[in-house]
């Protein structure tokens, strides 16, 4: 299929996304990890400055997600295609030459950081579900006439379920 100049400008500007994508995925992985070690190391002041780089990172990811959304309405329409069928894969099916080649290598990569990040945060999870069970014996050591310790979330509510875990595991 024989692409239109709008079409090949549009799927330049995307390589550029998929890259930020591929960086942004990268750095959170990385800081996933770094939580966990300074949570090991019980390093207060790095939990809190990755903490907050975490958070920048998020709205981040979330600016470049609105990136691929524009410009999935815009090689959709260049294809003729509705937008919700166009994903990469089918993308790559219709290019040729280097442009294939790059898409394609840039699509696998996001999958294997996407595996990789999502390892890395369900070994956060249990890191620190670990630790949440380890202080709860703790606790129970120390106060051992107490029934139950009872732990509180932010807002001061006791109404958090141990099997339920601490974090979201949806990614």
């Amino acid at each position: 299929m024989t692409t239109s100049v709008d079409a090949q400008t549009a799927i330049d500007e995307l390589q550029v996304i998929l890259d930020k994508e591929i960086e942004v995925l990268d750095l959170r992985r990385s800081q996933m990890e770094q939580i966990s070690q300074a949570t090991v190391r019980r390093d207060n002041d790095l939990m809190e400055k990755l903490l907050g780089q975490m958070e920048q990172a998020i709205d981040e990811h979330a600016r470049i997600d609105r990136q691929l959304a524009e410009s999935r309405k815009i090689l959709a329409a260049a294809y003729g295609w509705p937008e919700e069928q166009l994903t990469l894969s089918r993308l790559v099916e219709q290019l040729q030459g280097d442009r294939r080649r790059a898409i394609q290598q840039k699509m696998e990569r996001i999958l294997r950081l996407t595996e990789t990040f999502r390892t890395q945060h369900l070994k956060t999870c249990v890191l620190l579900n670990e630790c949440i069970r380890i202080n709860r014996l703790l606790l129970e050591g120390v106060l051992p006439g107490a029934a139950k310790v009872a732990t509180y979330g932010q807002n001061g509510s006791s109404a958090w379920l141990p099997a339920a875990g601490v974090m979201d595991r949806k990614i």
